[in-house]
């Protein structure tokens, strides 16, 4: 973390290439949700059943990132089995969003597409890491993770409650960690983006948390119901997750990453926005189609 000059922004091109990088964000921000809950359906569960010996028949997506698969064990499957399938989503998920960090620290000067891999990372995180955490403190199904616990239940596995504070104590340490870094690396990415590695002045930070963070994070929070996975649960991972954003964000304002003073800039071509909002219209017809043929 690095307190630097802060370079003074009274360019009219510094409010367009906001407004550029805005647009363009937002579309990447909701194709990662969707192909972070595919990760977890087809990589995680799917791969699993068939590794297992099962099939996997297909899967399915909601618009609000709800997802299922359509997976079939062999008959004489352990709980073992069953476990390790269950517990494939997760971690196919937390799995890939790790390599999409690491993958992203070595594309530097290509900024829309290593800020496109740190949002597909954020939403593989937040898909595995708070899914772990909130359904072993309240371990109910349709949950994986309530599952996996109710099988052990009910084969008499010992060492139930350690295995809850266990998954509590480490998915609680990730999901803080990972929240900050990414808001980080994601505000550092910002500043290249828009001002070629200098610092946004004091104000015009204060307007970019805002606008990159602090209305878009608690908003997707509070836009996805997790009582879908662990009934009875309420809002407080909502209000857990969203207040992760803005907490992250505050500390931001003062301590950030430095940006990196050999990065051009980011060149966003209106082509650039019609491929990604065209490719938006397409997913969301493919889902909302498959979505009323259930019907």
């Amino acid at each position: 973390m690095n307190i630097n000059p802060i370079v003074q922004q009274n360019e009219p091109s510094i409010f367009r290439k906001v407004l550029l990088l805005a647009l363009f964000l937002a579309p990447v921000a909701y194709i990662s949700l969707i192909l972070s809950v595919a990760t977890h359906e087809i990589i995680g569960h799917g791969l699993a059943a068939v590794a297992l010996g099962g099939t996997f028949h297909g899967f399915k997506l909601e618009l609000d990132g709800m997802g299922w698969a359509s997976i079939d064990l062999p008959s004489g499957a352990s709980t073992i089995d069953n476990i390790i399938c269950l517990a494939a989503g997760v971690t196919a998920t937390t799995v890939t969003g790790l390599v999409l960090i690491a993958v992203s620290y070595h594309i530097r000067k290509r900024l829309g597409i290593r800020l496109s891999l740190l949002i597909l990372s954020f939403m593989c995180l937040m898909e595995g890491i708070p899914y772990i955490f909130w359904n072993s403190y309240h371990p109910v199904p349709p949950g994986d993770i309530g599952r996996i616990i109710a099988l052990w239940r009910s084969v008499g596995f010992p060492g139930e409650i350690g295995i809850r504070i266990f998954l509590l104590a480490v998915s609680g340490i990730m999901f803080c960690i990972s929240t900050f870094f990414l808001c980080a690396l994601l505000l550092q990415g910002i500043e290249e983006a828009v001002l070629a590695g200098k610092r946004f002045s004091p104000q015009a930070r204060f307007w970019i948390l805002l606008l990159f963070l602090v209305i878009p994070g608690p908003a997707a929070w509070f836009l996805f119901d997790w009582n879908q996975l662990a009934p009875g649960i309420g809002l407080l991972p909502c209000i857990v997750g969203a207040a992760s954003i803005v907490i992250s964000a505050i500390i931001l304002y003062w301590f950030s990453l430095k940006p990196r003073s050999d990065i051009p800039g980011m060149n966003i071509k209106w082509y650039h926005l019609l491929i990604l909002y065209g490719f938006l219209i397409l997913l969301v017809a493919f889902i909302y189609g498959s979505r009323m043929r259930h019907y």
